[in-house]
C-alpha cells in the first residue's frame, strides 16, 4: 500500500512547481550567512564588529545547523517534510527580522541561532519532500534546481543588498529579505495537511551519526568537512577581503557574491542535467575540490588582471565548486539510500559540511585579526580544497579497486 500511495502522490505533483518551492526552501535556509558576508564591511564600519565577531555570528549559525543535523534527518522522517518546510520558512524570516533590529553582536547571535535551525533541517526536509513527491525519472533535474536555492540566496544578497544599503540602510534592507520567506510559508502551510501522512507513532527521532555498513556516507562526511572549511571563507569573508585588501567598493564586493551565486546555480543545473550520464560522482567531486586551489592564488597573484577581474574569476571558480559538490553528494544519496532513510542520510552529510563551515567561519577571521592580513586564512582555504580533491579521487579509486576485487 505505501509504495502505491507514494507513487500516486508523485504522479500528481507538478515537478517544476515543486522544484521552485524546494529551491526557495534552500535559499531561505542559507541567506543569513550570505547576507552577513555582504553586510560585513558595513557591520565592521557602523556597528563596530571585529572580523572575528562577524565570523562568530556566522559560526553560531553553522554550529546550530551542525548540532541539529543528526537528529533533523530522522525528525523529517517522523514528522513529514511539509510540516518542517513550513517551520524552515518561518524561522528564516524571523532570523532576518531579528538581525535587522540587532543593536549589537549579542542579538545578532540570537538571530544566528534561529537561522541555524532552518539550516539544520533544510537538506533533509527538501530531500524528503522531493523523493515523496517526484517520480525517479524527474529527480535528477529537480535536485539540480532544488540545490540552486542556496546560491539564489547569494545572488539576492550580492545584487540587492548593496543597492538597498544606499537607499534605505542595512537594517531596512535586512528586514525586506524576510518578506519572500513569509510568502513561501503560506503554500507550505496549505500543503502540509494534504500532501503527507500523519507522523507514525512507532517512529522516533534518532540523534547521532549511524553509518553502519554505509561506507559512502563516511566518504561524503569527510569530503563535506573540507569543502565546508574552504567555502566558509568564501561565504563569510570574500566581500570584506575585497573591500579591505583589494580596496574595491562595496558594490563590487557585493557583486562578487552575485557571481559566486550565478556560477553555483549554473554548476548545479548542469550537474543535474548530466545526472544520467555521470558514471562516477566521487571522481567529479575530486575535480571540483582541486580546481579552486587556482582561484585562491588569483586573489594574491593576478598578474596582468586587475584586482576586480581576478576577484570575479576567483568567484566563478568558487561558485562552481560549491555548487557542483552539493548536487553530486545528493545524487549519491538518491542512488544509494532507500526512501525511508533519505532524511537521515541527508542529515549526516550536512553535518560534515556545517562542521567545516563552523570551524573556518571563526578560524579565518581569527587569523586575519591576529596577523593583520589574510594570507594565512586563504592558505587554509587552499589546503582544504586540496584535501577535498584528494578525498574525492581516493573514494573513486577505492570503489574501483573494490569492484575489481569482486
Amino acid at each position: 500500500m505505501c509504495p502505491d500511495r507514494r507513487g500516486a502522490a508523485a504522479a500528481s505533483t507538478n515537478p517544476a512547481a515543486l522544484a521552485l518551492m524546494l529551491s526557495g526552501g534552500m535559499a531561505a535556509a542559507t541567506i543569513f550567512s550570505f547576507a552577513m558576508g555582504v553586510l560585513a564591511p558595513v557591520l565592521v564600519e557602523e556597528v563596530g564588529l571585529s572580523r572575528v565577531q562577524v565570523g562568530m555570528v556566522v559560526a553560531i549559525y553553522f554550529l546550530v545547523g551542525t548540532v541539529l543535523s543528526p537528529g533533523s534527518g530522522s525528525a523529517v522522517d517522523v514528522f513529514g517534510g511539509w510540516r518542517l518546510l513550513f517551520a524552515l520558512f518561518v524561522a528564516s524570516a524571523g532570523a532576518m527580522v531579528m538581525l535587522s533590529l540587532a543593536p549589537g553582536v549579542a542579538v545578532m547571535i540570537l538571530a544566528a541561532v534561529i537561522a541555524g535551525v532552518a539550516l539544520g533541517i533544510s537538506n533533509p526536509v527538501t530531500n524528503k519532500v522531493l523523493v515523496q513527491g517526484i517520480e525517479p525519472r524527474h529527480r535528477g533535474w529537480v535536485m539540480g534546481i532544488k540545490q540552486t536555492g542556496s546560491y539564489v540566496g547569494a545572488m539576492v544578497s550580492g545584487s540587492l543588498l548593496p543597492l538597498l544599503l544606499t537607499v534605505m540602510g542595512w537594517r531596512a534592507a535586512s528586514m525586506l529579505l524576510a518578506v519572500p520567506m513569509l510568502g513561501l510559508a503560506v503554500p507550505a502551510y496549505r500543503r502540509m495537511g494534504r500532501r503527507e501522512n500523519s507522523p507514525s507513532p512507532r517512529s522516533s527521532i534518532r540523534w547521532g551519526l549511524r553509518m553502519d555498513g554505509q561506507a559512502y556516507l563516511k566518504w561524503l562526511l569527510i569530503y563535506g568537512v573540507f569543502i565546508g572549511l574552504a567555502m566558509a571563507a568564501v561565504y563569510t569573508y570574500l566581500p570584506l577581503y575585497a573591500v579591505e585588501a583589494l580596496q574595491l567598493s562595496l558594490q563590487v564586493s557585493g557583486f562578487a557574491m552575485t557571481v559566486v551565486g550565478g556560477a553555483g546555480i549554473t554548476a548545479r543545473l548542469l550537474v543535474g542535467w548530466l545526472t544520467p550520464r555521470i558514471t562516477s560522482a566521487p571522481a567529479l567531486m575530486g575535480a571540483v575540490g582541486l580546481a579552486p586551489v587556482a582561484a585562491v592564488s588569483l586573489l594574491f597573484w593576478h598578474g596582468p588582471l586587475s584586482a576586480t577581474a581576478a576577484l570575479m574569476v576567483a568567484a566563478v571558480m568558487f561558485g562552481v565548486s560549491g555548487g557542483a559538490w552539493s548536487v553530486l553528494a545528493n545524487i549519491v544519496l538518491l542512488q544509494r539510500a532507500n526512501i525511508e532513510q533519505t532524511g537521515t542520510a541527508s542529515g549526516i552529510v550536512q553535518v560534515g559540511f556545517t562542521v567545516g563551515l563552523f570551524a573556518n567561519a571563526v578560524g579565518f577571521g581569527a587569523f586575519a585579526d591576529l596577523t593583520g592580513s589574510y594570507e594565512v586564512g586563504w592558505g587554509t582555504v587552499a589546503l582544504a580544497f586540496l584535501v577535498a580533491g584528494i578525498v574525492g579521487f581516493g573514494w573513486h579509486f577505492q570503489e574501483g579497486m573494490a569492484i575489481t576485487t569482486d
